[in-house]
This record gives C-alpha cells, sequence and structure tokens, in this order.
C-alpha cells in the first residue's frame, strides 16, 4: 500500500506585540499604584494565552494521531520570546507522547552557525569521534527540519529552496557540538533580520502524523503545517494551520487588552 500524500498548509498574520519594558514600567508607575501590577498583569495574561491554545491542541491529538513540532525561530523586535516558548512548552508538556516523540532541541539566546563539515577532521580520540558522531545525527535531524520548514514557511514554487537560498546547507544550528559563534540571519542586505534565539523540533512523521512549524521574524507570526493526506482527517492541515492562527490571533487580542489596561 503506498505511503499517504503529504499536504501542507500554512497561514501567516501580523501579530506585532509588544511587553512594556522596564523604563516604560517606570514611567507608567504614576498612573499605576504599584509598578508590579503590571507585571502581575503581563503574567496573567500570558498564563491565559494558553487556554485557546490548550483547547486547540487537545483537540486535534486524539489517540489516533501523532503530533511533532517542527522548528521556532524568533527575530530581533518580534513577539515576545518567553511567550512563544513557554507556549511551546506546554505543548510537549501536555502528553507523555510529545515528550517521547519530540526529539528536544536547545533554546539558546543568540543562534550559532556550527561548522558540521569541520568534524569530519577531529576523528582521533573517542571524545572526538563522538563529537563526530553527534554533529552527523544533527546534521540528518537539522536537513530534515529544515525541509519541511522549507515547504511550510516558503513563497509558492520557491517553498523548497527556501532553506537553500537563506542557509548555508555545510551548517547547522546546534550547540552541544564546538564551533565558532557567527550571528544568523535571514535574507541579506538591509533586509536582513538577525535571529536572536532558536529552537529545533525535528519532527517525527509517518502514517497518520502531524507536524507543525512556528516562525516568528520580521513582525510577523508564520503557521504551517504537514500532515498526511487520509481520508479519516480530509483538510486537516488547512484546519489545523487556522486553528493556530485564530488561537494566535485571541492571544494577541487578549493581550492587547490587558496592556491598555496597565497604561
Amino acid at each position: 500500500m503506498p505511503a499517504p500524500a503529504r499536504v501542507y498548509s500554512g497561514v501567516e498574520s501580523d501579530l506585532r506585540l509588544r511587553w512594556p519594558s522596564k523604563d516604560v514600567a517606570s514611567s507608567s508607575a504614576a498612573s499605576v499604584s504599584d509598578s508590579n501590577d503590571i507585571k502581575e498583569a503581563a503574567a496573567t495574561t500570558a498564563t491565559s494565552y494558553m487556554n485557546p491554545i490548550d483547547d486547540l491542541f487537545l483537540r486535534i491529538t486524539t489517540p489516533a494521531r501523532n503530533f511533532g513540532v517542527a522548528s521556532l525561530f524568533w527575530v530581533d523586535g518580534d513577539v515576545e520570546t518567553s511567550t512563544m516558548l513557554a507556549l511551546m512548552e506546554r505543548l510537549v508538556a501536555h502528553e507523555p507522547k510529545f515528550r517521547q516523540r519530540c526529539v528536544r532541541g536547545t533554546f539558546f539566546k543568540t543562534a550559532q552557525w556550527v561548522d558540521v563539515d569541520a568534524m569530519a577532521e577531529h576523528d582521533r580520540c573517542g571524545e572526538q569521534q563522538q563529537q563526530q558522531q553527534r554533529a552527523w545525527s544533527l546534521a540528518y535531524l537539522l536537513r530534515v527540519g529544515s525541509d519541511i520548514v522549507s515547504k511550510l514557511l516558503g513563497p509558492g514554487a520557491t517553498s523548497i529552496s527556501f532553506i537553500n537560498r537563506y542557509m548555508d546547507n555545510s551548517h547547522g544550528i546546534v550547540t552541544n557540538v564546538p564551533g565558532s559563534p557567527k550571528q544568523l540571519y535571514f535574507a541579506n542586505g538591509a533586509d536582513k533580520h538577525r535571529i536572536t534565539a532558536c529552537i529545533m523540533y525535528p519532527p517525527a512523521l509517518f502514517e497518520g502524523a502531524t507536524g507543525i512549524a512556528i516562525a516568528s521574524y520580521n513582525g510577523e507570526v508564520r503557521v504551517g503545517t504537514i500532515t498526511d493526506d487520509l481520508p479519516e482527517y480530509p483538510g486537516q492541515a488547512r484546519r489545523i494551520a487556522d486553528g493556530v492562527y485564530a488561537a494566535f490571533q485571541q492571544m494577541v487580542l487578549d493581550a492587547r487588552a490587558s496592556l491598555k489596561q496597565c497604561q
């Protein structure tokens, strides 16, 4: 029996959201009884983010489906990093199968290029051989995840070349192998956007599986899904992408309403 076809779907939205900075919190103290009110309101709002997201993921992660998160990127000036991270940590913690199936990445505030090919030169001792094997494994996982992200987030006919265009295939975004740190960017020239943080979740995709990629850059959040085209779940890629999109929209509306009360 041939494997079911993969179905890709994605949506995007301008989700510009800024939490009050320390300076804003200080200047607002005169109009707020206690500057801690702002922090408490922000924390309350961050918690309320989880409600529509929780409901969405609980509905799409039935026992008949498997789920994996592909990858997340944060860029200068985009949606609050801690909020996005908390969202996906909540997702992974939902079910034991998430913890078992998701290959966890390492969250770090400054993305690094790591020269994977250079690891081939270090094979003269046991420790270096282990590092080499680990680099090869991570490079393979990265290529799988990058291919998925390219298909999910790339524009139309150029989707497959998304990663090839903006990233060097001989490098990987990893932190547990040695390498010289370099700044990581999307695009180039005046339009380039520095990636300040990255977490990789190479998904486990097979029959009946669903994968999601969420990227925050250039003031936008883009949501993409990849699913098997199964008759039991017709159109599920579009429904899931639309559902995540709607949940983020509601999240931002709630956050803006909460922030207005703090001003």
